[in-house]
């Protein structure tokens, strides 16, 4: 049988006792699990599948009140532990009890002395169950995953960036701290694709984005924008604090430039900058424009380089009246 959960544990929930350990016997003999644990209790119960990889959990109860089964409504409210298959076995049962664990969240309610043939098929019934659970739930998690980040990179994607920058603003508005946007664009970019192939420019792209991914920290957001042009959001980050991080950036994308050598030119990166604070009059749109601004400024100043933007070097046919930051900065 192709069940993965072989590698993993049944968790007993019951004191000790002869009862308990015909249980321990039963399971072991089924050969469907890695090993069998014993706790006393529901709540040693919760810290058990924390720590051991818990495939099934078996519940040894004399009388069933609702009460017992306290722990059982606490692990079904954790998602993670969820969809984790909970048999209880009782001694003395009416068709109430077993309706109320069924309702409490136990996947079956079995008599005690249950024989060990019908115990095994039922395990096995709900281990598929939970394969069949564990496979939609990873499958889910990897659709969750390329929909948000860019295949080539493996950075979060333009559409990522796009609910990630909203939310950065309105966290800004609402706390009053500031944030920084980040535009950055490979130089001459253009010429290692027609030089040398879609495969070397795909590659050089890869390596950029990882030194993106070792340079920023942890509470960056670094995204492909599109094509050779990445965008970072820096929360809670003011304009010298960004502008070090670009500086960091510069520094650190010489090792992939020393890496490309053959290339017959440099891999060097263009930065754009911006910053607010609180400003409820700015709208994504303006962030990404003033950001775009200053990289085609790095660009006309001699790329390989960080602006800060700055009203002079705008177009300011494009930009709102109210957009206005001061400063300029430059990547020797």
């Amino acid at each position: 049988m192709d069940i993965l959960l072989m590698h993993s544990s049944a968790l007993i929930i019951a004191p000790a006792s002869p009862k308990r350990q015909a249980l321990t016997d039963a399971l072991r003999a089924t050969s469907l699990f890695a090993d069998v644990c014993m706790t006393t209790n529901g709540q040693s119960a919760l810290e058990s599948v924390h720590l051991r990889q818990v495939a099934m959990i078996f519940c040894q109860q004399q009388k069933l009140t609702p009460s017992s089964l306290d722990w059982l409504k606490a692990l079904k409210k954790k998602e993670e532990l969820s969809d984790i298959p909970v048999v209880v076995l009782i001694e003395k049962g009416e068709a109430s009890d077993r309706i109320l664990a069924l309702d409490l969240g136990a996947c079956d309610c079995l008599p005690a002395d249950i024989c060990g043939q019908e115990m095994a098929a039922r395990i096995r019934a709900h281990l598929r169950q939970k394969e069949r659970m564990d496979h939609l739930r990873q499958v889910k998690s990897d659709l969750a995953r390329l929909a948000l980040t860019d295949s080539l990179t493996h950075l979060y994607n333009r559409a990522f960036f796009d609910v990630t920058l909203e939310a950065e603003l309105a966290r800004s508005v609402r706390t009053g701290k500031p944030f920084s946007l980040m535009l950055l664009d490979l130089d001459h970019f253009k010429k290692v694709n027609d030089t040398y192939g879609h495969g070397q420019g795909d590659r050089v792209l890869q390596e950029v984005a990882k030194c993106l991914g070792r340079t920023v920290r942890r509470t960056d957001t670094p995204c492909r924008y599109g094509g050779e042009e990445f965008a970072i959001i820096l929360p809670e980050t003011n304009a010298p604090q960004a502008f070090t991080l670009a500086s960091r950036i510069h520094k650190s994308l010489q090792a992939v430039s020393e890496r490309f050598g053959l290339l017959g030119q440099p891999i060097t990166i263009s930065i754009g900058l911006t910053c607010f604070a609180g400003d409820n009059t700015i709208s994504p749109q303006d962030v990404v424009e003033q950001a775009d601004c200053a990289l085609y400024a790095a660009k006309r100043k001699g790329r390989n380089r960080t602006e800060m933007f700055s009203p002079e070097d705008a177009f300011l046919d494009f930009l709102p009246p109210h957009a206005s930051q001061t400063g300029e900065y430059a990547f020797a």
